[in-house]
């Protein structure tokens, strides 16, 4: 339900803003498809009508022709799924995978995106998704 409301928002907020937040809303997109499809072992229907539907906004919103991404992109993610799954890496390795994996798609889909990238801007951004997730990951669960 999370991930309906983030790409019903993501919808209404993107060209609103500025490239970067643009950038950012396509980022967030492509991310929410990879942790659809990689967070579990079992792919549910509704995890895979996630998937199409958060590249089909990143495919309208890139003018690319509709329905490319998610043929390209879903047979190596179901093949990865299973490659995660079948060694059993722990959750740190997954989300690595899942950024990497969205930080390559966002870079093939826009590509615009190359001149901007080299900005400050997108070094902080990086970096504070990256201290973040590591700061959840070490401290999130710890009770007092």
């Amino acid at each position: 339900m999370i991930r309906l409301f983030f790409l019903l928002l993501f919808f209404i907020l993107y060209g609103v803003q500025s490239i970067f937040l643009n950038d950012l809303i396509l980022f967030s997109l492509v991310n929410i498809s990879f942790f659809s499809i990689l967070r579990q072992k079992n792919l549910y229907l509704s995890d895979y009508l996630i998937f199409i539907c958060s590249i089909f906004l990143v495919e309208i919103f890139t003018n690319l022709p509709l329905f490319l991404g998610v043929v390209i992109l879903s047979l190596p993610m179901l093949g990865i799924n299973r490659l995660i799954y079948n060694f059993n890496f722990n959750n740190f390795y997954k989300s690595f995978v899942i950024f990497i994996m969205s930080l390559l798609t966002i870079f093939g889909i826009d590509k615009n995106i190359y001149p901007r990238a080299l900005s400050f801007d997108y070094f902080i951004f990086f970096m504070l998704f990256i201290f973040v997730f590591l700061g959840l990951q070490l401290y999130g669960k710890k009770q007092n």
